[in-house]
C-alpha cells in the first residue's frame, strides 16, 4: 500500500496521467462590465497579468485565481503533480507542504504509517516505502511532473542508497509525460571553508570529507538526459524543529553550555526552512534545467553569537566556551569539521533567475521565537 487510509483517494494510475479527484476548476464568467472592457484596458501598464508560463515550462492544469483591484486581472497558475522523498524529514516536510500550499498535488515518501498520517493532515498523499527499495515509489514518481529528492539515510550504506534513489528518479523522469524536473538536495558544505571570501555556483568546489560524495551526485542529476536536472544547495537550515540549532536549545534547556566547535568566530551560511522551501517551489515551477542554486540568507552572525542567543532564549546564563576542533572531532568525528566551517555564500543567482528572496532576517534576531518553536516540537 502506498497511501495512508482506506478513505484516501485511489492511488494514481501507473499507466497514465495522475488525475485529481476534485472537479476541474472552471474560470469564472466575466462580469458584463469586465466583458465590455477591452483586454488591453484590464491588463494595462499599471496592472500586469502575472505568473505566465516560463519558456519551456510544462503545461499543466490551469487554475484561475482572482486578482485584487478595481481592474482585476487574472492570475494563471499551473497545478502540477509533485513527488517528494523524505517528505517527513526536516527539509522535505517543509518542501512538500510548500508545494501543496502553492496549489500543487503532492505525494510524499515516508517509512511508516504513523508518519503517513502526518502527511495526510497536511493534504499530502502518503507513499509508504523505503528509499533503498525503488519498487515502493518508482511507479508513483513516474506519474509526477516534478521529482524532489530531499531524503538521505545516515547509515553505512547511505551514499549507495542515495545514488540508487537518484538513478530511480532519473528513470522515472524519463517515463510518462515529459519533460520532468528532478531537483536534488545538496548543501553549502560542498564549498568547504571559504572564510570571508564570497563564493557562488561558479566557484570550484572544495567539499569537506563528510560530504565528499555530493558533487558526483550533483553531476548525475545535472547531466541526466531526458529530465530537467536542478540542484539546490541549502545553507544551515533553522526554524521549526531546529535543525543544527536544536542541540543548542537542548543543551541550554538542560542547564548545560551549548557546544560551539572551533574558535567561535566561524560564520555559518544560514537559511530559514520556509525560505528554503519557497526556493524549491520556484525552481520546480521555473521550467529551468541544468542549474545549481545556492540558497542562503544575508545574515553574518558568528557561531558563538548564535549559540549565545539560543542559550539566552532557553534561559541559560552561563559562559559558553568554544571547543577546539581537534577535541570535538574525538567524539563527533567528521561532523565536527562541518560545525567549524566558516562560509560566505552568494544566493543572488536564485534571486535573479527564480525571483527568490529570503523573508527571514537571520537566527539571532528571533532566537526566542525559534526556541519556542523547538520546544513545541518536543511535546
Amino acid at each position: 500500500m502506498h497511501r495512508f487510509g482506506s478513505s484516501s483517494p485511489a492511488p494514481p494510475s501507473t499507466t497514465g496521467t495522475i488525475r485529481s479527484n476534485r472537479p476541474a476548476v472552471v474560470p469564472r464568467t466575466p462580469s458584463s462590465t469586465a466583458a465590455a472592457t477591452p483586454r488591453s484596458a484590464r491588463c494595462g501598464r499599471s496592472i500586469r497579468c502575472t505568473r505566465r508560463r516560463p519558456p519551456g515550462a510544462p503545461r499543466r492544469n490551469r487554475v484561475v485565481r482572482k486578482a485584487v483591484g478595481r481592474d482585476a486581472s487574472l492570475h494563471w497558475s499551473f497545478a502540477m503533480q509533485v513527488f517528494v522523498t523524505g517528505a517527513t524529514g526536516y527539509v522535505g516536510s517543509s518542501v512538500a507542504t510548500a508545494f501543496r500550499r502553492a496549489g500543487h498535488r503532492v505525494w510524499g515518501l515516508t517509512r511508516t504509517e504513523a508518519k503517513a498520517r502526518r502527511l495526510a493532515q497536511q493534504e499530502i498523499e502518503p507513499v509508504v516505502g523505503e528509499l533503498g527499495d525503488p519498487k515502493t515509489y518508482a511507479e508513483v514518481a513516474a506519474e509526477c511532473a516534478v521529482l524532489v529528492h530531499a531524503a538521505f539515510e545516515y547509515s553505512a550504506n547511505g551514499v549507495a542508497k542515495d545514488k540508487q534513489a537518484i538513478d530511480t528518479l532519473i528513470e522515472a523522469g524519463r517515463r510518462g509525460a515529459r519533460p520532468k524536473t528532478l531537483i536534488f538536495t545538496s548543501g553549502a558544505w560542498v564549498h568547504g571553508d571559504t572564510g570571508d571570501r564570497m563564493v557562488d555556483e561558479t566557484t570550484p568546489l572544495n567539499p569537506i570529507k563528510l560530504v565528499a560524495w555530493r558533487p558526483a551526485h550533483e553531476q548525475l542529476v545535472l547531466e541526466a538526459s531526458g529530465v530537467r536536472g536542478l540542484v539546490i544547495r541549502p545553507g544551515c537550515v533553522y526554524g521549526g524543529p531546529g535543525g543544527l540549532t536544536a542541540p543548542w536549545f537542548a543543551d541550554a534547556s538542560a542547564g548545560k553550555a551549548p557546544t560551539v566547535v572551533g574558535d567561535g568566530r566561524s560564520r555559518w551560511t544560514m537559511v530559514h526552512g520556509d525560505d528554503l522551501a519557497d526556493a524549491y517551489v520556484r525552481a520546480g515551477e521555473s521550467g529551468l534545467g541544468g542549474e545549481v542554486f545556492d540558497i542562503s540568507d544575508r545574515s553574518r552572525a558568528t557561531a558563538l553569537e548564535m549559540a549565545t542567543a539560543a542559550a539566552r532564549a532557553a534561559g541559560y546564563r552561563g559562559e559558553i566556551r568554544p571547543v577546539p576542533l581537534a577535541e570535538a572531532a574525538k567524539t563527533m568525528g567528521d561532523f565536527a569539521a562541518a560545525l567549524a566551517l566558516s562560509q560566505h555564500v552568494d544566493a543572488r543567482k536564485a534571486v535573479r533567475l527564480l525571483g527568490w528572496q529570503p523573508r527571514h532576517g537571520g537566527f539571532v534576531d528571533e532566537a526566542d521565537v525559534y526556541y519556542r518553536a523547538w520546544r513545541a516540537h518536543q511535546a
